[in-house]
């Protein structure tokens, strides 16, 4: 296939925040602050070997090309998550299907994976494909834009809007949430998540609806924060964090790190911003909408 432009919304190094998410508790600047070229390339090989992709589902990869936009789709219809707009002869995917594509592609698909992956140095030497340059190495600076209601955080750590919504793209980080939030977050399977791991992050607050009555409120937190000694206890008497967890409530707060094409969030935004929300989605979906500017349209 002739390729006349490929254009990255991400990185190496969203891969690596994505892969750092589920097992880390510092913050963002933290854990980009300790990527190495080498201590990427690593993780990203252990995570190939171990089959965990979907890390690798968190940038974007545009592709301008210039073959018959018919064959292009006889081609690639059945991988998932590309997309093409025939017009324009643009086509959209991520790292993950690159990857995939490497191991079970047909010759020109493979061709296809492996330029568009040397668009991510570290990746691709994980891969085992050749590539200059170091990618986003020591002192790699993510602009965050942010805003806190309630104690919930939601970061934007990537903007790439597009015209054609299939192929805008836009990444946040999410923290502060209770394991119900969550839970709803998941649901909208057309988006990328890595959660923070209970397996090996500790459990350390909990969140509860900001508008309960008071004494409906204290009723709550003493039955959380009596799971929660409990659990801490059995931590300390040499219980696995994975095996203590069973008996955590749902109200424990997580961080999730969560990607995707801008189709998928607006119409993340629409069902989660609505009145009938949950509120504490609602506040999440809200906070996106304001920090990223995409707003739902009729029909999306």
């Amino acid at each position: 296939m002739r390729i006349s432009r490929v254009e990255v919304a991400g990185g190496d190094w969203l891969l690596y925040l994505g892969a750092r998410v589920s097992r880390s508790s510092k913050p963002v600047e933290g854990m980009i602050g300790e990527a190495t070229p080498k201590r990427m390339e690593l993780l990203f090989r252990k995570l190939l070997v171990w089959g965990h992709l979907s890390v690798f589902e968190h940038s974007l990869i545009r592709v301008w090309i210039e073959d018959d936009p018919e064959e292009v789709k006889s081609r690639l219809f059945h991988w998932k998550f590309v997309e093409l707009s025939e017009d324009e002869g643009l086509l959209s995917m991520n790292p993950r299907v690159a990857v995939e594509m490497i191991e079970r592609g047909d010759p020109e698909v493979r061709e296809l994976a492996k330029r568009v992956l040397l668009h991510f140095p570290i990746l691709s030497r994980a891969v085992g494909l050749s590539s200059e340059g170091g990618g986003p190495g020591v002192g790699f600076r993510v602009e965050l834009s942010s805003e806190e209601v309630e104690d919930i955080w939601v970061h934007m750590l990537l903007s790439s809007p597009w015209p054609d919504p299939r192929h805008g793209f836009h990444a946040f980080l999410v923290e502060g949430i209770s394991r119900v939030c969550s839970h709803q977050l998941v649901r909208h399977r057309a988006l990328s998540f890595t959660q923070q791991s209970q397996r090996v992050s500790q459990v350390s607050g909990y969140y509860l609806p900001g508008h309960l009555d008071a004494e409906l409120r204290r009723r709550m937190e003493r039955e959380v924060e009596r799971s929660l000694k409990t659990y801490y206890g059995l931590v300390d008497a040499g219980v696995e964090m994975e095996d203590a967890r069973y008996i955590l409530p749902q109200a424990c707060t997580t961080r999730i790190l969560i990607s995707g094409r801008d189709s998928a969030w607006i119409h993340f935004i629409r069902l989660r911003a609505a009145p009938d929300a949950q509120r504490e989605i609602r506040l999440v979906a809200q906070m996106i909408q304001r920090l990223s500017g995409m707003e739902p349209s009729v029909g999306d």
